[in-house]
Formats: C-alpha cells, sequence, structure tokens
C-alpha cells in the first residue's frame, strides 16, 4: 500500500475518522489500513482540527465545512496566497489561519 491511498485524510479526515465513518468495513480491512497508516507514520488522529477564515465576511471555521472553490483559475492569482476553499456563509475565498486560538 503506498503513501497515495492515504491522501484520503486530506481537508480535515484523519484515518481514525475514515474507519470510524465505514463501521461496514471489515475488522480486516480496517486493521490493514491501521497498519500501514503506522508504517507510514500517518497518525491516526490529527493534530488539532485546522481552522479557515472568510476574508469577506466573519465567518470562521473548520476546514471540513468549506465548499469546493469554483472558477478557481479567475479567482486565485498567481502568487497570492493559496485559498483552502469557499465559505460556506458568503462563497468568498476562505483561508487557513495560522494562529487558531
Amino acid at each position: 500500500m503506498s503513501p497515495e491511498i492515504f491522501k484520503f485524510a486530506a481537508f480535515g479526515r484523519t484515518v481514525a475518522s475514515i474507519l470510524r465513518d465505514n463501521p461496514e468495513w471489515s475488522s480486516d480491512t480496517t486493521q490493514a489500513i491501521a497498519d500501514a497508516a503506522a508504517n507510514f507514520g500517518i497518525p491516526l488522529e490529527a493534530d488539532p482540527p485546522m481552522v479557515a477564515a472568510c476574508q469577506n465576511c466573519s465567518w470562521r471555521g473548520g476546514i471540513e465545512h468549506l465548499q469546493p472553490i469554483r472558477d478557481y483559475s479567475e479567482r486565485v492569482a498567481d502568487g497570492e496566497p493559496e485559498p483552502a476553499g469557499e465559505c460556506p456563509e458568503c462563497g468568498a475565498l476562505a483561508h487557513v489561519v495560522e494562529d487558531a486560538e
């Protein structure tokens, strides 16, 4: 199993949350995924949740609430900070907040 299979842990989903969300998977399958994650040094639980803030309105929340960016190439210029997604409240671009406290 390659590290690429663990890209599903991106965007706020952890290996543990994916295993919890798929109770129909056999124990052999979940154990194999957990073992492979450990072999690649991927923690089952993530660090504290990543927080994003909207650059247009006052929305602030977990990145798992963001929407995919529509018309990306028209909204994000080369050299600009990479947005994390669209604000669920107003649709403007939202960025990860470095100091989420």
